[in-house]
């Protein structure tokens, strides 16, 4: 076990300018550090880091961007605070925590994946959208979408630094992992804490391409459809988010009896993954 383990921030951003404010606030005394790597086209992410303590602001680097160069920017800066055994969290400002990541630092294994309920705007969300003059999505939409029957998306957020990360700085496609390469054979955590992940949280037409890849990012996120028109923004039964999805109302009271506190990634008698929740059901099964 290590001692007096801290745990720092990655965070990389670019015009998340409806969140920024929200995830600091929530969000920065989870972590001992921060370091923000900030692709921007205004200074509102700027202003709002220069307002906390133990953050470091840095710009995207003058290279190809990809989820690797962008992390190594900021491992650069953080390296000069970070210690073997903490650990490194990978953040985006589009993500809020339901499990707080420092309860499960003492955890075996020393990468961990994290569960999102992916948060979307539902059509019966649209006419507060329109009306309220606070565009902020924490406040305005109340729906996550869950892939029933089939092993769920996980993401990795959490390694503990227990060797010197490599870092892909050479391959060009953007989205190409954001944890080190070299810790991809490193133990996994069993574990599959929650988080909110506001997919779709900026409404307006001229935020996104018309192949739906969201405009403000080089990466491959966003919307993965046409986006031509208000209506192609939100999510139902006839425009699901992605096959096998199903929404649900965002009811905090019922998520953590549903997944598990957290839930945990296990094999069932075929050898498949599975998650399940305290009681060692799957999560798909349980109502």
């Amino acid at each position: 076990m290590y001692i007096r383990m801290k745990l720092h921030g990655l965070l990389i951003t670019k015009d998340d300018d409806l969140l920024v404010d929200d995830w600091f606030t929530e969000n920065h005394a989870t972590f001992d550090s921060i370091v923000v790597v900030d692709g921007s086209t205004t200074d509102i992410t700027r202003r709002c880091v220069e307002r906390y303590e133990n953050t470091t602001y840095l710009r995207d680097p003058e290279t190809h961007i990809t989820d690797q160069t962008l992390r190594k920017h900021g491992w650069d800066e953080l390296r000069e605070t970070a210690e073997l055994g903490d650990w490194i969290f990978i953040c985006h400002v589009d993500e809020f925590y339901i499990h707080h990541p420092k309860t499960l630092m003492g955890v075996d294994g020393n990468v961990m994946f994290w569960l999102p309920m992916v948060i979307l705007p539902h059509p019966s969300e649209a006419p507060n959208w329109i009306v309220s003059k606070d565009k902020r999505p924490r406040q305005l939409f109340r729906h996550y979408w869950w892939r029933n029957k089939q092993f769920p998306h996980c993401e990795h957020r959490m390694f503990r630094y227990v060797k010197e990360p490599i870092w892909n700085t050479e391959t060009k496609t953007p989205s190409c992992g954001v944890i080190p390469h070299n810790y991809y054979n490193e133990t996994y955590c069993a574990l599959a804490p929650l988080y909110y992940h506001y997919k779709c949280y900026d409404l307006a037409l001229s935020a996104y391409k018309q192949d739906g890849a969201f405009a403000k990012s080089q990466l491959t996120t966003g919307i993965h459809r046409a986006v031509n028109n208000f209506d192609d923004l939100f999510f139902y039964e006839d425009k699901p988010f992605g096959l096998g999805y199903f929404a649900y109302d965002n009811d905090h009271s019922k998520i953590l009896p549903r997944f598990g506190n957290p839930p945990r990634i296990v094999k069932d008698s075929n050898g498949a993954l599975v998650i399940v929740n305290n009681q060692g059901t799957s999560v798909e099964k349980v109502t």
